[in-house]
Parts: structure tokens; sequence; C-alpha cells
């Protein structure tokens, strides 16, 4: 994905003077690739994934870090910042898809299965795509908000008020994504589609 850059801006005074404290929201979206385990038991996947019914597991990780970058001045014997830059990442660093392996390679059951999951992963990369337009919003709202803590007594003072308003902001992307993804991936295991998974093969191993 290409990143994306966006500016927001927050009245701040900053002892004598008034700054314009400035943020650009640099985003980036990843997506690792997915890769196919075979090594669990149906019986494992169903303890990891707490379903007694499930014939499959898409295991992922989200992750939403940051890093912010400051321009300080100092007035009146007061620190302020002028303006940050965030550099924000989220994605999938993480995408596995589970197959009991009494499910043999290239099986009716196996190709079942996969087929299933491949819509969890569809579904990831949806919460990427949905996701990813707002990070900027929340990151520059946070921001905005927090307004005037971002002059203090020392440099430190000023850049970790600055720094906890963009922390904020990133927490609400993955509160955001999690949100997302928990409705995304809930509308894919409905008993219609279990019963379609289950139909699709004329014999199971032991369920």
């Amino acid at each position: 994905m290409v990143p994306r850059a966006f500016w927001f801006a927050a009245a701040v005074v900053c002892g004598d003077a008034a700054f314009a404290a400035e943020i650009s929201v640099d985003v980036k979206q990843t997506f690792a690739k997915p890769t196919t385990a075979h090594t669990l038991s149906l019986r494992e996947i169903r303890k990891k994934s707490g379903k007694e019914n499930t014939t499959g597991l898409t295991e992922t990780r989200f992750e939403a870090t940051y890093e912010a970058r400051f321009q300080l001045e100092e007035s009146g014997g007061r620190w302020c910042v002028k303006s940050a830059t965030a550099d924000v990442a989220i994605g999938y660093t993480s995408v596995t898809i589970q197959i009991p392996r009494e499910y043999e390679r290239g099986s009716c059951p196996y190709e079942a299965v996969l087929e299933h999951e491949k819509k969890h992963v569809a579904a990831a990369r949806e919460v990427v795509k949905k996701v990813g337009p707002q990070v900027a919003r929340f990151v520059g709202e946070a921001y905005r908000n927090g307004g005037p803590r971002y002059c203090g007594p020392s440099v430190e003072r000023a850049r970790d008020a600055a720094m906890s308003a963009i922390k904020t902001g990133v927490s609400k992307v993955r509160d955001r994504a999690q949100s997302v993804s928990e409705s995304l991936q809930g509308a894919i295991d409905t008993p219609d589609e279990y019963r379609r998974v289950t139909a699709s093969c004329a014999s199971w191993p032991a369920r």
C-alpha cells in the first residue's frame, strides 16, 4: 500500500506566543502473506477456537504501531510543540490458516475447510481497508483535542503530552479494528455456512 499523509492543526498558546500545533499523520497499511498449517488435531483447533463445531481456524495478529517526531520552541520559560509528525502502521503481521491434520492434504474435507478459512482471510483484508482511511482522523482528532497540554516547563513534558495524545488516537484505531473484525468475521461463521461446508463433502474423518 502507498503511505498517505494528512495534516491537522490545533491552536496552542505557549507563554506569550501563539503556535499552530500541526500534526502530519503518515499512514501505512500492511498485510502479511497468509500461511497454512497442518499440524494441529481437530480437537486442538477446537480448543484454541473455543468452538465445538469448528473444523478449521484462521489465526491473525493485528498491530497498530507508531513513531512520532516533534519540533519545539521555547517562549517565556516554557516549551511548546510547534509541529509533529506521526508515522502510523496498521495491519496484520501474521495470518495462519489451521487445518486439522486428520484432513489429508488435497482431500475434499481439506479443500472445503481451506475455502471457508480463506473467507476469514478476505475479511481480515477488509478490516484493513475499512480502518486504514480512519487512522488519520482518529490520531488527528486526539491530537487536536489535546491542545494546550503540549506546553510544559521542559522539552520532555511538552513532548510526552503530545505523544500521549497520539497514543490515545492509535488506541482508538485498535478498538475500531477489533469492532470491525468482530462484525465481519462473525458474519461468516453462521449455521448455514457450517452446514454448507459439511454438505460439500460426502464423508469426513471422525468429527
